[in-house]
């Protein structure tokens, strides 16, 4: 929104959409405003569930080296079922095991949640002093890497930062000083990791080609749009989501009839249920949005965040469900009595805007079976 009245219009370049101006966005900036003010009007003093608790032994160390094994193991199953290693567009990876799979359905979705909630997992056992400072930053810095690489997704690296900060009350006003002199070469690194991403595993596991990726992502760095100011900035805060939450805005009804549910409502409920099985099932928002935006790749999904897929399924309505489905999925999570879940339950809150209602689905479906296996006791 900042950027948008800075710089007139919130400028994307890689997907041909009109871009949102500051004079020209004004129903998306209602349906924000609108939503905002909804979320922060309802007291849970006075509307709140009569909730049940779970209480999850599952604060020990032992639960954090086993979510820390699974989500590796996960990690190497998604990377594999891509089908990188052999070559492909990095849109595309996950497609063919998705499509005919219940099993890669139900791994990737919790390799999902997985990857968001460990950082902030090891968040809860750094503030408790259960483990250290080393073991913490090396923990954080080793998922970031492993993201960036396998998975391509620079939200993690986000997701460990913020984790990282909030483990600390005060911060050294060096460590200022070290991000301000950093912050141009951090942002500049951002703009052009997509194309390093789209190009790295084009071969497969192929050095030279990986090598070719790096190299013109540097070029790029050459040119005018590699050195616009405003395509970097908003790279970096993913300003273009607006863009795509304004094309919802403008072309439904007037184009598209509304979902009526399909994605928001009958999709969470059926997502373990693959194509194969049901070929009909409602596919995720995000890709419809990318058949819309008029691009040619193959299994591109884009975000509008809950804004734009609410709008989608519900037209002005969702400008009252929105925040009153966020509300109550707030609810469902507090039910669990452990420090641990909370923590990472904070993470699904956060990451839910990159998604869409699946993703807090399987969340909480992690969280229950972790909780039914905690009940279990091993005898000697």
């Amino acid at each position: 929104m900042l950027l948008s009245a800075l710089f007139g219009s919130i400028k994307q370049i890689d997907v041909p959409i009109a871009n949102m101006s500051i004079s020209g966005g004004s129903g998306i900036y209602l349906v924000c405003a609108l939503v905002a003010c909804i979320i922060f009007i309802i007291p849970d003093k006075y509307i709140k569930f009569k909730t049940w608790r779970f209480s999850a032994p599952v604060d020990s160390l032992r639960f954090l080296y086993s979510y820390s094994i699974f989500y590796i193991i996960f990690t190497a199953y998604g990377f594999v079922s891509s089908g990188k290693l052999s070559g492909g567009h990095w849109y595309s990876s996950h497609g063919e095991a998705m499509q005919g799979d219940a099993v890669a359905v139900a791994l990737l979705q919790i390799k999902n949640v997985m990857r968001f909630t460990l950082p902030f997992l090891l968040l809860f056992y750094r503030k408790n002093y259960r483990i250290s400072h080393a073991v913490f930053a090396c923990s954080l810095l080793a998922i970031s890497v492993l993201e960036l690489i396998v998975s391509g997704n620079r939200i993690i690296t986000l997701t460990c930062i913020i984790a990282y900060a909030l483990a600390y009350r005060t911060i050294p006003a060096r460590s200022y000083v070290i991000l301000l002199l950093a912050a141009p070469i951090i942002i500049q690194a951002n703009s052009i990791f997509p194309i390093v991403r789209g190009m790295m595993w084009s071969d497969g596991l192929n050095y030279q080609q990986m090598s070719y990726a790096v190299k013109a992502a540097n070029g790029h760095l050459g040119t005018a749009e590699g050195r616009d100011i405003q395509l970097m900035l908003s790279s970096s805060f993913e300003a273009s989501n607006l863009n795509m939450a304004n094309m919802v805005v403008d072309n439904y009804p007037s184009k598209y009839d509304y979902l009526m549910g399909d994605t928001f409502i009958v999709r969470p409920l059926t997502f373990y249920l693959p194509k194969a099985i049901w070929p009909d099932r409602p596919e995720g928002f995000g890709l419809t949005l990318g058949r819309l935006s008029g691009l040619n790749v193959d299994g591109i999904a884009l975000n509008s965040t809950y804004i734009g897929e609410a709008y989608a399924n519900f037209g002005p309505l969702s400008v009252f469900l929105l925040p009153l489905i966020l509300w109550g999925l707030s609810n469902i999570f507090r039910a669990f009595d452990s420090e641990a879940v909370q923590s990472m339950a904070f993470a699904v809150g956060f990451a839910g805007w990159r998604f869409d209602l699946v993703f807090s689905v399987v969340a909480f479906l992690t969280f229950l079976a972790i909780w039914q296996i905690s009940k279990l006791r091993v005898r000697r």
